[in-house]
């Protein structure tokens, strides 16, 4: 995944955006909610506000790869701008975006980078799904860490997710990882 970020320390958005098969997923919440989103998906990259640097490390650690935007491309108008000619649309409350919400500028973030990078073919992006924090059942980063979900503490060991993970493609595996 590409994630972008916006928001503050009252409340942020997190978009998405899977390239290789167009899934793209945005979400709001809290620092600890986005938090949650973060380690579940496990972005390659993450693009932010230069302004939001120090707060987005603090908040969610420094362990990502960041890319930092100018402010203007931050701004939930130039997100919703950005979004709708992506789109082709009028407006978007088709898609259930409120304007001035932080996921319009998330969203709007990734688009953008996507475009001033050189990828001007950009049709099989499809529209953001919204995810609402009472759709999943969250585990923290000690649970995952402590369960062996992903990854085991012992060097002989076996981690729940290398058990199932049958999937010859590589869209199959990110299909169970994302489970």
């Amino acid at each position: 995944y590409l994630a972008a970020f916006s928001g503050d320390e009252r409340k942020g958005a997190l978009a998405f955006l899977d390239f290789s098969t167009g899934e793209f997923l945005l979400t709001e919440g809290t620092k600890e909610q986005l938090s949650l989103q973060l380690t579940a998906r496990q972005p390659r990259e993450v693009l932010l506000d230069r302004r939001k640097k120090l707060f987005f490390q603090e908040a969610f650690g420094t362990q990502w790869l960041e890319s930092y935007l100018p402010d203007w491309v931050c701004r939930p108008a130039q997100g919703e701008k950005e979004l709708k000619s992506h789109f082709g649309v009028e407006n978007l409350k088709g898609f259930g975006l409120e304007n001035g919400s932080e996921s319009l500028a998330a969203a709007g973030m990734l688009i953008h980078y996507l475009r001033s990078n050189g990828h001007d073919r950009l049709d099989h992006v499809g529209a953001p799904s919204v995810l609402g924090s009472s759709e999943f059942m969250w585990l923290d980063d000690f649970t995952l860490r402590n369960l062996e979900i992903l990854s085991s503490t012992n060097p002989d060991g076996v981690s729940l997710w290398e058990v199932v993970d049958h999937a010859s493609t590589a869209m199959g595996k990110r299909s169970i990882r994302r489970w």
